[in-house]
This record gives structure tokens, sequence and C-alpha cells, in this order.
């Protein structure tokens, strides 16, 4: 059974469609997993920031903060850390929405070259 131009064609964007559900459909679920922990996604460099109120005033500017009582500062880098990991979990909402618009496209582009290609292999 000699396979055609179009039958080819289309099942190779098949196997392309494949391989970006696969991709996408990874950033999903891995997005998933930080929305609902957060600090995953935090680096070691922001964590050692957040880590004392010495790392947290050496953050910031110690002449601006050396005012505030270490209550103060702990509270500041609480309130500090917590703003991090919204703005982490917010970036990740994005992450995940933008991956499963590529993953219903990809999906899409699939099915309607899986109908292409079994077209095309009924007519031969």
């Amino acid at each position: 059974m000699k396979k055609t131009v179009l039958e080819i064609y289309a099942l190779l964007i098949c196997l392309i469609s494949v391989l970006f559900i696969m991709v996408n459909l990874h950033e999903v679920l891995f997005g998933a997993v930080k929305v609902a922990n957060p600090s995953m996604s935090v680096s070691e460099y922001e964590k050692k920031q957040y880590m004392d109120n010495k790392s947290y005033t050496e953050k910031w500017n110690e002449k601006k903060l050396k005012n505030h009582t270490e209550e103060q500062l702990t509270e500041m880098r609480e309130e500090g850390y917590n703003n991090l990991l919204s703005v982490k979990r917010k970036t990740e909402q994005t992450k995940i929405v933008r991956a499963a618009l590529y993953l219903a496209i990809a999906a899409a582009f699939f099915a309607w070259h899986w109908n292409l290609a079994k077209k095309e292999r009924a007519k031969n």
C-alpha cells in the first residue's frame, strides 16, 4: 500500500502534535504542582534573602531598616516572602493557562490531521 504525499504530511503533523501535547501536558501538570506549593519555584537566592532578619536587612539598605525593631523586621520579612509566593503562584497560573491553550490547539491539529490521514488511507 503506497502512501500519498498528503497522508505522509498529515501523519507528520500528527507526530509533531503529539510532541507538543506531551510537552504542554507536562507544563500544565507541573504548573499545578507549583501553584499548590509555590515555594518550589522560589530560587535558592530568593530563599536566602528571606531566611532571617540579617539576610533580609542585607537585601535592603541597612540604614533604611535600622530604626525598626526585630519584631517589625520579622513581620516585614514574612510579608515580603508571602508576597513573593503570591507572585510565583500567579506566574505559574499564567503559565498553566498558556500551556493549556497550546495543548488544546495541538489536540485540534492532531484530530484534524488524523482524520485527514484516515480519509487519504481509505482512498487507496
